[in-house]
């Protein structure tokens, strides 16, 4: 079976729980994935350690879940580096971040 790329598209903060459910689903069924989050927007203040469900991320991305924050995001939310998990992925634009990864072949989700 051919191994899946999924992309998880997130930017309301909001939509965590739903964002968070739809990627541990995905995992109980295809654990030979590689599954990606980009929280961009107001969604990236979800990667403070102060966010309810932080603890959650933080244990999907044991499991080889990959998440990564917009950089230009975090500036809009007057965030730096040492506000989120020390795990998250820091990108540029995660717009752009988006568009690179579909070009390799990541579905893109976006609950």
């Amino acid at each position: 079976m051919k191994r899946l790329r999924v992309l998880f598209h997130i930017d309301e903060i909001e939509k965590w729980n739903l964002t968070l459910t739809n990627v541990k689903n995905f995992l109980n069924g295809r654990e030979d994935s590689d599954i990606l989050v980009v929280a961009n927007s107001i969604a990236v203040k979800g990667y403070m350690p102060s966010f309810e469900l932080f603890d959650t991320i933080k244990e999907l991305s044991s499991k080889g879940v990959v998440f990564s924050a917009c950089n230009n995001a975090l500036k809009g939310n007057s965030m730096v580096k040492e506000d989120i998990g020390e795990f998250i992925e820091i990108v540029p634009a995660g717009v752009i971040e988006i568009a690179e990864r579909q070009g390799e072949g990541y579905a893109y989700i976006r609950p």
